[in-house]
């Protein structure tokens, strides 16, 4: 696991369509097309865009990828203010074809020391409720993360 470099943004972001399509379809498919367009209409195009953003905007020191054999197979972002004791885990994925090598565990147990080195008290991590994010779910419970607040969303087509 290493900081992320400049030509590393393409791989990032083709790591993040290949982990949240499946997560999208099953958005698709609980919320209905309709709705579901409405709520996420360009999804690619607005996650591209945030990643970019945090990748610009957001201290590059707080953001890594995780490499396998020389490729990168995965990445987290860190969302951590100067002297706050609060932080989170924000965007993150590792490609399908490694779930279940270790590597979330390794990326998980590594932000939670560099936090933890830099103050930070508390870590907060969000994930959806649904059958698509069981994975996500199992990965911070080993990571030890204990408390959850379970929250539901609603939409209503006008």
């Amino acid at each position: 696991i290493r900081k992320i470099k400049d030509d590393d943004l393409e791989s990032v972001l083709g790591i993040a369509v290949k982990a949240f399509t499946p997560i999208h379809e099953s958005f698709k498919s609980l919320m209905g097309h309709n709705i579901f367009q409405m709520v996420y209409p360009n999804w690619i195009e607005s996650q591209n865009n945030y990643i970019r953003e945090l990748f610009l905007d957001c201290n590059k020191d707080n953001f890594f990828v995780a490499e396998r054999n020389g490729n990168i197979v995965g990445f987290i972002s860190l969302l951590i203010e100067e002297g706050k004791d609060k932080a989170e885990i924000g965007i993150n994925a590792i490609l399908p074809e490694y779930f279940r090598q270790g590597i979330g565990t390794q990326m998980y147990k590594f932000a939670l020391n560099y936090m933890k080195d830099k103050g930070v008290k508390l870590v907060e991590v969000s994930t959806g409720g649904d059958d698509s994010h069981i994975a996500a779910r199992n990965a911070y419970i080993k990571a030890g993360f204990t408390t959850s607040l379970p929250l539901v969303k609603f939409y209503k087509k006008l």
